[in-house]
């Protein structure tokens, strides 16, 4: 094959891989930032893979089209032209430096993506488990503010009961605590690795920690 023809081979495929590339930027650039709901996250994860993929099949391709154009410029180096030497410099240089930088954003989104599956479910689930204990709670000093005894047995009983619900209490806002500790580094990673996540989750915190001070408050502890 001749000079001309190995050129013009291998500045097709350089253009033809550097259009592939700025397709693969602008998938990645339209991203939605990671979801707070784990439904909606298990599709963001499943329709990154794909493109991930694309970029995993994409890496022997460009290595070697890369290659390809650094033997064209070694074997003929005193017969190409200057303007043709240099085109394959910078075409070259250009897809390898963006197709790097592509594929580490991929992988960096597919990582946290795999990881925060599991932990906003766990998440999710003890939010729904603070939420019904709220729930109960909210419902139990309702009716011991209602149903006060008269006799002394009865008082003691309601006495006993009142006392292991305020212990109960009181364990239940260490774990109001440690999920908000839990919910909190999951937002920092996100922050960390340059996603964003609205503050629904946080919300949602903060409700469960304002129903808890309500009832601490109304039992005086």
């Amino acid at each position: 094959m001749s000079l001309d023809e190995q050129l013009k081979r291998c500045l097709a495929a350089l253009g033809d891989l550097l259009d592939w590339v700025a397709e693969a930027e602008r998938r990645l650039g339209s991203e939605q930032p990671l979801s707070e709901e784990v439904q909606p996250l298990s599709f963001q994860a499943d329709e990154h893979q794909t493109l991930n993929e694309d970029i995993i099949e994409h890496q022997q391709p460009v290595l070697q089209t890369v290659q390809m154009a650094q033997q064209i410029m070694e074997q003929y180096a005193s017969k190409l032209r200057p303007a043709d030497q240099t085109k394959l410099e910078d075409l070259s240089s250009e897809l390898k430096g963006r197709y790097d930088t592509v594929y580490v954003q991929s992988q960096t989104r597919q990582n946290r993506l795999q990881g925060a599956i599991p932990e906003l479910q766990k998440i999710e689930e003890d939010r729904v488990g603070m939420n019904e204990w709220l729930t109960t709670a909210e419902r139990n000093l309702a009716q011991v503010k209602r149903n006060i005894g008269y006799d002394l047995d009865t008082l003691q009983e309601q006495y006993n009961r009142q006392v292991a619900f305020n212990e109960e209490v009181m364990t239940q806002g260490a774990d109001v605590r440690f999920l908000n500790m839990n919910g909190q580094r999951f937002l920092d990673k996100e922050k960390v690795g340059g996603f964003q996540i609205s503050s629904g989750i946080k919300t949602q915190w903060l409700v469960h920690c304002f129903k808890l001070l309500v009832i601490i408050k109304a039992l005086k502890l």
